[in-house]
């Protein structure tokens, strides 16, 4: 199946369990953007733009949960921050995807640091 195949799956998917808002990883899509899809909702795609496409974390949402969306900011490859307002609070989503144990230190440090980072950004606003 390819890759518009696979996202229009995960959109039906999305719409039958009523999701506003769906964190996604590894679609392998290439470049940033944001497209409106077959049913209306609307998919960010802060991704690589390099040939590798893995690595990656992305949104998926309805045109309800983006009309909440106040900022979206891709940290890196691995970790994205959504920022949504509502009537009753303000929600910060962030989508991550952690290096496995097998990567090396470094790479696993830096992942974490960066996170902590944007934790302590969310917590001070």
């Amino acid at each position: 199946m390819n890759q518009i195949g696979r996202l229009q799956e995960v959109e039906n998917g999305m719409m039958k369990y009523n999701l506003d808002i769906l964190a996604l990883s590894e679609t392998c899509f290439k470049g940033i953007g944001k497209e409106i899809l077959d049913q209306g909702n609307i998919y960010i795609y802060p991704g690589r733009t390099d040939e590798i496409g893995r690595e990656v974390v992305e949104v998926m949402m309805t045109l309800r949960a983006e009309k909440a969306l106040t900022e979206w900011t891709s940290v890196n490859n691995r970790l994205l921050l959504a920022k949504f307002k509502s009537k009753q609070c303000n929600v910060s989503i962030i989508v991550c995807y952690a290096p496995t144990n097998d990567a090396p230190e470094e790479m696993k440090d830096e992942y974490y640091e960066e996170l902590l980072s944007v934790i302590d950004e969310i917590t001070e606003t």
